[in-house]
């Protein structure tokens, strides 16, 4: 009997079988993506699968090959069935998946399934603006490659390679060309471009060649760093070629779906640049371990960082790659689509359930813990009793392990000190942990304020009545883990909670913001305050952890490097230089986006200093075989070649305690590290406030002066020359503003306060990213300058609110503006949404 005989009367007795039942909803093969149903029929060969799409049918023939097609394909360990095997050996469930595969894409020829439709419009019209594209029998190899070129605003000069895996598996693999996605295409593309002859009768004959040449499948080759990698920037992330000479246009064509993996890998290079802030912070002031003794993961570092950011994001693809990125991380996450993707894309697996604690996994990734939201606080009322109620009631229904509550709906640090400090600490002390991973935990989140100051004083009302306890005394079980302590006190001399009392902040945080708030918490004030251990707080992210990212947050770009012109009507043994050449782009604006030339292979070496990474270009047959590539083959003509497991990536990205950064030379230089970074930026804002005033070139010639010695670092042993030649300048701006125009009063008043608020903006930039903290405070008290001068400019504050602000002035920039915020007057917040 036939294949297609056998698999028509097959097909025929389960069609029979559902006729008598309700409708089936068939599994999509993306795990998030919900179809409608189909509808299948029987009688005869020439109804034996009825799968509308548009009004169209599958024919008898159609539907059986493709159903073969798809049973080649189910089958383990990467072996294909013959003929045979597959009419004897494919069980029931497999025809049925396979069924289900050809009723998807039946029935969702749409955007997510297309490959021919997942690219920019201009790719269309590029494979006939190859220099070979226009000869008679077109072929040749393009060869492109994917790099970070450096750290842009908010980057990093590491990057953590993840991510590639899914669009391979999501988009790349199997079969993905077919005569139903060549038309579909066509169809868009004509209405797109206003005519046919774009994606013509040329361009579907070359899609088709897919189909009839490799069965539908991809004629590309990958090679890639491995997933989870880290490596410095500008430096070889993956490449990409065609390995049919024929299909020379597909590689470029293929950059604008691939080049998205800029995404996955900047949501893990920023989760893991986090870590390294939150381990040297622990390092300073309370544990940096990241495990035990006896090796096993300490339960805090894993959920310092908690994913926040489901609801911020554009998508839930979206929301599935970053979650599924930032778990590379770290272990604590509120976005279920993560857990889905690192599962079907990564192989990742839940925890098992422990025997002595039935429901509770006694390991696993991507956990989180019962959390309440306000509107679960505010629904018992408004009164103490009724917080109270609240509480309890969260206590109850969670006896066991960790839990979260919200507590900013009323006044927070009465809350925090008498119903959490007094009327129930006997519920707290009574809860219990699940199993040695799932520790009892009662952790408290404050949702408003300015997170330092509300942190602290929300720490100062819990410390009162939950200091941890040194070992040995026992007016609680949550003692503390280390030796001769005071109560209160760690044995690095910072203040601490008891263990099983935390607060987590999920309020505008992200990577800047973690080291304010921990520089913050962890100083020690005038009046001995503060100096609170970086163990008290733990951090939810969510725009700032998945959505305030952009390709230009670590430069990412495709480009191609090399190109042969393949001749068909002779054999080629071996490359033939006068056809090969190497490509790349040397734009005169803009040196630092110089592409790679040639083919290029990606080493390392060891040396006393640290690893050295180096991207090798222009590589020859014999390099190319020779060199210690770290590149390796993922993905060839249609199959991967390479799959990673999630907990792979995760031991490849760890942190050493070796690389942790000393929290005091980190803290006192992370913005430095970012003037280069906003070098053109403050240009452009010191040409803006040139074009307002009338001094012209003389103004621009003395800008250009000052700020090429500051960039040069020249002023870095003489603040008080800097500051002169920038004060000076500055009032030259100001007097400028009141000499030049004579028009109305109102006029100059707005002139003033728009060129001022840009002086005032320059200036907190050069502060901000010089880093010298004498140059701080002689910068600073220029700035106060200028505010006094708006205040006098506008008229609207007293000289002692002036004062005020002057007495703040010795404080660093990021320190002056959130206490300015916190302590300042309605009246002068006025003032500054009127400056601003």
């Amino acid at each position: 009997m036939s294949v297609q005989t056998q698999t028509q009367k097959t097909q025929t007795q389960k069609t029979q079988k559902t006729q008598t039942q309700k409708t089936k909803k068939y599994s999509p093969k993306h795990p998030l993506m919900t179809l409608p149903t189909a509808s299948m029929t029987s009688g005869g060969s020439a109804s034996f699968l009825q799968l509308t799409s548009n009004n169209k049918l599958f024919t008898a023939a159609e539907a059986t090959h493709s159903i073969k097609d798809r049973c080649l394909q189910l089958t383990s360990n990467n072996k294909l069935f013959t003929a045979a095997e597959a009419t004897h050996s494919i069980k029931d469930r497999w025809l049925q998946k396979a069924i289900e595969e050809v009723t998807q894409e039946k029935m969702s020829g749409l955007i997510g399934t297309n490959l021919l439709l997942l690219t920019d419009s201009y790719k269309v019209s590029h494979r006939e603006q190859y220099p070979f594209g226009k000869t008679m029998d077109p072929t040749g190899i393009v060869y492109s490659y994917f790099e970070s070129r450096g750290a842009g605003t908010g980057g990093h000069k590491e990057i953590v390679f993840f991510g590639l895996q899914y669009f391979i598996k999501r988009y790349l693999e199997g079969v993905v060309v077919t005569q139903e996605k060549i038309d579909e295409a066509a169809e868009y593309y004509a209405g797109h471009f206003g005519s046919n002859t774009v994606f013509g009768k040329e361009a579907k004959e070359a899609w088709k060649y897919i189909i009839t040449q490799h069965g539908g499948k991809l004629p590309v080759k990958i090679m890639a760093v491995p997933e989870g990698t880290v490596l410095p920037v500008k430096n070889v992330l993956f490449t990409l070629e065609n390995t049919d000479p024929a299909c020379y246009w597909l590689t470029n064509f293929l950059e604008t779906l691939l080049v998205q993996v800029w995404y996955p890998m900047t949501v893990a290079s920023n989760s893991r640049a986090q870590k390294k802030v939150i381990l040297s912070a622990l390092q300073k002031s309370g544990s940096p371990l990241t495990h035990d003794d006896d090796g096993n993961p300490i339960y805090d570092i894993d959920f310092k960082l908690h994913d926040f950011g489901c609801r911020g994001v554009s998508s839930m693809e979206t929301a599935g790659l970053g979650a599924m990125a930032h778990l590379t991380q770290f272990n604590g996450t509120d976005t279920v689509p993560g857990l889905v993707f690192a599962k079907e894309y990564y192989g990742a697996t839940p925890g098992e359930t422990k025997d002595d604690a039935p429901g509770y996994v006694k390991a696993g990734w991507g956990m989180t813990i019962p959390a309440s939201e306000h509107s679960t606080m505010t629904s018992w009322g408004d009164k103490p009793s009724d917080e109270f109620a609240a509480y309890n009631n969260m206590l109850t229904v969670y006896p066991k392990g960790p839990v979260a509550c919200v507590i900013d709906a009323y006044n927070m640090y009465l809350a925090a000190e008498f119903v959490i400090g007094e009327a129930l600490t006997k519920s707290l002390e009574d809860r219990k942990d699940v199993n040695d991973f799932v520790k009892k935990k009662f952790v408290i989140r404050p949702d408003s304020g300015t997170p330092m100051f509300s942190d602290d004083k929300l720490l100062e009302a819990l410390w009162k009545k939950f200091k941890a306890v040194p070992v040995g005394e026992t007016n609680t079980d949550a003692e503390m883990k280390t030796a001769e302590t005071k109560t209160g006190y760690n044995e690095k001399e910072f203040r601490v909670l008891r263990d099983d009392i935390r607060i987590i902040q999920g309020d505008g945080i992200d990577y800047q913001a973690i080291i304010d708030i921990l520089g913050y918490l962890m100083e020690e004030g005038e009046d001995g305050s503060r100096k609170w251990s970086a163990d008290n707080i733990a951090f939810g992210s969510g725009g700032g952890l998945l959505q305030k990212l952009n390709r230009d947050t670590q430069k990412c770009a495709f480009k191609a490097s090399y190109i042969y012109e393949h001749d068909s009507k002779r054999e080629h043994t071996e490359h033939d230089s006068k056809r090969e050449h190497t490509v790349y782009k040397k734009p005169i604006d803009a040196p630092f986006k110089k592409s790679k030339q040639g083919r290029l292979t990606l080493t390392k070496t060891l040396t006393k200093d640290g690893t050295v990474w180096k991207t090798n270009t222009e590589r020859t047959d014999y390099q190319m075989e020779n060199d210690n590539n770290i590149l390796v083959c993922v993905f060839e003509n249609g199959l991967i070649t390479k799959d990673y497991n999630l907990q792979d990536i995760v031991s490849r990205s760890s942190i050493s305690n070796g690389s942790i950064e000393i929290w005091d030379d980190m803290y006192q230089n992370y913005d430095t590290t970012k003037h280069s970074i906003v070098t053109d930026r403050i240009k452009d804002k010191a040409e803006a406030i040139m074009t307002k005033n009338s001094g012209g070139k003389q103004n621009e010639d003395k800008f250009a002066e000052i700020f090429a010695k500051n960039s040069s670092g020249e002023y870095n042993n003489s603040s008080e020359e800097h500051n002169n030649e920038m004060e000076n300048f500055i009032q030259t701006l100001q007097n400028e503003l009141q000499a030049t125009n004579e028009k109305s009063k109102e006029e100059q008043l707005n002139k003033a306060k728009n060129t001022q608020a840009m002086v005032l903006r320059l200036k907190e930039d050069v502060i901000k990213y010089k880093g010298d903290q004498e140059l701080y405070k002689e910068i600073n008290k220029a700035r106060l300058a200028v505010r006094i001068a708006q205040q006098q400019l506008i008229g609207e504050i007293s000289k002692i609110d002036a004062v005020h602000i002057a007495r703040e002035a010795n404080w660093s920039p990021n320190r002056y503006n959130a206490e300015l915020d916190n302590a300042s007057t309605t009246i002068l917040d006025n003032i500054i949404q009127g400056i601003f």
